[in-house]
């Protein structure tokens, strides 16, 4: 009962927000079982209109929307949460780049590669920061996924 009224307490943006959120994250967990991951990126990427300029705390109230639905819904790891926070940021029109990286020589020897996603916007992170992510190299910015060229016409 009290999720209840928090929910209801939040402004109506921040309850479409959360709608939006857990839709994508739920479509992200899915994607990523169903569908290779160049395809899910292009499709929860997409293609969207130009969004009006967002407001300034909006990578804040998507790291908060994110961070409150992946802590009650199931399996939602941290490419799962980053997947679904580069695609609202990218929407709303907040230059976001989605990382993955890589730990070697991880402190498990069961898995002796440790591998983590993260968002940045702006110089900040957004979603999947950890106290040891400087320790993570990089494996490539992934920019949106590049899309075939139409044939040309002469």
């Amino acid at each position: 009962m009290a999720l209840w009224r928090k929910l209801r307490a939040l402004s109506t943006a921040d309850r479409w927000l959360l709608a939006e959120a857990g839709l994508l994250l739920l479509v992200c967990r899915i994607g990523l079982w169903l569908l290779p991951y160049a395809r899910l990126r292009r499709m929860v990427d997409g293609t969207s209109p130009p969004a009006p300029e967002p407001p300034r705390d909006f990578p804040e109230r998507v790291s908060w929307a994110i961070g409150a639905l992946a802590r009650r819904l199931p399996a939602m790891t941290c490419l799962v949460q980053s997947l679904a926070a580069h695609a609202l940021l990218r929407r709303a029109g907040c230059p976001a780049e989605l990382r993955i990286g890589v730990q070697a020589g991880a402190r498990n020897a069961v898995k002796p590669l440790e591998a983590h996603a993260w968002v940045e916007c702006e110089g900040r992170i957004v979603v999947g920061d950890v106290p040891d992510l400087a320790e993570y190299s990089v494996l490539r910015a992934s920019a949106p996924p590049a899309t075939a060229a139409a044939p040309r016409r002469s």
